[in-house]
């Protein structure tokens, strides 16, 4: 399978008989590891897009640790006189803050 790019960083693939014919004639031709390459960081900065759209509170949601490790650490707070809960709230609100 032959590797072809158009100008938008789309990757085509064609096998010998489809190159033979004409196929990717009129775009540019990649190397496999190009190729990958370019898919991977496509697919990156769509999951990238995709996570900015998220509105704060989802990105804080994502943020938080499970519900489960928040006890816990409230638990070890209460026991050791610490504010390791607090802190970690306080750095996703600062990270994701909430719009005015």
């Amino acid at each position: 399978m032959k590797h072809f790019k158009n100008e938008d960083n789309q990757i085509f693939g064609y096998d010998d008989g489809q190159v033979a014919q004409g196929f990717g004639a009129d775009l540019i031709a990649v190397t496999d590891a190009e190729a990958k390459t370019i898919n991977t960081n496509r697919i990156k900065l769509k999951e990238q897009k995709i996570f900015d759209s998220l509105n704060y509170a989802e990105k804080r949601a994502e943020s938080y640790d499970s519900v489960g490790d928040q006890l816990d650490q409230i638990m070890k707070d209460m026991k050791n006189g610490t504010t390791t809960h607090r802190t970690a709230c306080e750095a996703v609100k600062i990270a994701h803050p909430k719009p005015e």
